[in-house]
């Protein structure tokens, strides 16, 4: 395989790098960013349908929005997927737990396990969607969505593109106005790869990581922070830094820190968006029944770039610049 080229790396991307950086970091079966970076959202990646920068007046479809209101798009959201039943699920964990135990036995001596342990969730749950046995339209009850923002930290350590302290809150807000279960504004900070010369690179890229977060949340005035948020914020506040290595771009390679500054808190204004959330339900619904049951993961939805087009689509595979099936363009 040939070394990454630096301008595919993300602090290269320009004003695509907010796209590339979810692309990387979210839409992909190995997220860097699974378990406990997520889970405070309700969130179990890679096992989830994802929704990337959908405008929300296609997710509103059908509602009257007010003029000069909902003109944005809701750079991902998303929901949990789940087997048929609890029975599909322990059939295909015991699916794997016996090929385990049939291959044990053909190992050496040495190498055969006395007892053969149960198969991780990880690989029961991709056989339950690799099996077509998971339930589509998936239940809707709990949706997060997050708004997100990225910055890099250059080669000479200088901190670029992180703009306002306040930038984003009032897109996150709009997303608890929509009526999301559990929102959240992502702040990604991705580090340009140096060379390490003589020292090993995952450990420079993970001190350029750590640096290029202390930077972000530092601020010219010490009574302020670099990250501007509430205890009572109705959506939380995430960071994220990765430090990233020559030769491999970064979900591929490198160093990831994370850090809650503000944990998500169940959305205050759901119930008084309900006739919001109720159009956005019913909308994603009949857009996955025009798909059959997805077989890989994550399953994602995206939005044709083309207005005059307007679809929103369920990829056929989790490629995230899949075109749109309708007519050919390219997703936002």
């Amino acid at each position: 395989m040939e070394p990454a080229d630096l301008k595919d790396y993300i602090f290269a991307q320009e004003e695509k790098r907010e796209r590339v950086t979810v692309n990387r970091f979210i839409a992909t079966q190995g997220s860097l960013l699974a378990g406990r970076f997520t889970r405070p959202l309700g969130w179990s990646l890679p096992f989830m349908w994802l929704g990337l920068r959908i405008p929300h007046r296609r997710l509103l479809r059908g509602y009257n929005c007010p003029p000069k209101k909902f003109k944005g798009d809701v750079d991902i959201l998303g929901g949990c997927l789940e087997p048929v039943s609890p029975e599909e699920y322990e059939r295909c964990k015991a699916i794997l737990w016996e090929e385990d135990k049939r291959i044990n036995v053909t190992l050496p001596e040495e190498y055969r396990k006395n007892e053969v342990s149960p198969p991780a969730p990880y690989y029961i749950s991709r056989l339950v969607v690799e099996s077509s046995k998971i339930k589509w339209p998936p239940d809707l009850t709990h949706i997060a969505a997050t708004e997100v923002k990225a910055a890099y930290y250059d080669k000479t350590a200088v901190l670029k593109h992180k703009e306002s302290e306040y930038n984003g809150r009032d897109q996150a807000k709009t997303l608890c106005r929509m009526g999301f279960d559990r929102v959240g504004l992502m702040r990604f900070v991705v580090t340009e790869p140096i060379d390490s010369g003589k020292f090993n690179p995952w450990m420079i890229a993970a001190h350029r990581s750590s640096k290029a977060m202390d930077e972000y949340l530092s601020h010219p005035d010490p009574q302020k922070q670099g990250i501007y948020f509430e205890p009572h914020d109705p959506y939380g506040t995430l960071l994220i830094s990765n430090g990233a290595v020559l030769g491999k771009l970064e979900d591929m390679a490198g160093d990831v820190t994370a850090k809650w500054l503000h944990q998500p808190p169940p959305n205050p204004y759901k119930e008084q968006a309900a006739e919001l959330r109720a159009v956005v339900e019913k909308n994603l619904r009949d857009i996955m029944s025009c798909h059959p049951v997805p077989t890989s993961f994550p399953i994602l939805i995206l939005a044709c770039s083309d207005n005059n087009c307007g679809n929103v689509y369920v990829a056929a595979v989790p490629n995230p610049d899949q075109p749109c099936p309708a007519c050919g363009q390219k997703p936002y």
